[in-house]
């Protein structure tokens, strides 16, 4: 196990057993582009673009574009081409949810 790395010990599902195989699809999308973020046991997807935020325990969808200052945790992020800004503007005016366009 790589150094730093968490280890569930009771997962639910198992994505190493090859009696199970997961079969994907060839995506023709650039790599995730990720500028200045503290990442921890997430997954973020092709083609997404996440600059100045936190990601921990999170999916971060296909072509998702997360700005600065969000932080996403414990949360399956999928806008498919949206975009998500965090401001302290936008959480006083959404009641501190998440705004996205």
């Amino acid at each position: 196990m790589p150094v730093g790395s968490r280890c569930l010990q009771n997962a639910p599902f198992e994505f190493y057993d090859p009696s199970s195989p997961i079969y994907t699809s060839p995506r023709f999308l650039p790599p995730a582009k990720i500028e200045n973020c503290d990442i921890k046991e997430a997954i973020i997807s092709h083609g997404a673009f996440v600059r100045d935020s936190i990601i921990d325990h999170a999916v971060v969808g296909l072509r998702s574009h997360v700005e600065k200052n969000c932080v996403i945790k414990v949360s399956l992020a999928s806008f498919g081409g949206g975009v998500l800004i965090c401001t302290p503007e936008a959480a006083t005016v959404a009641g501190s949810q998440l705004l996205y366009g």
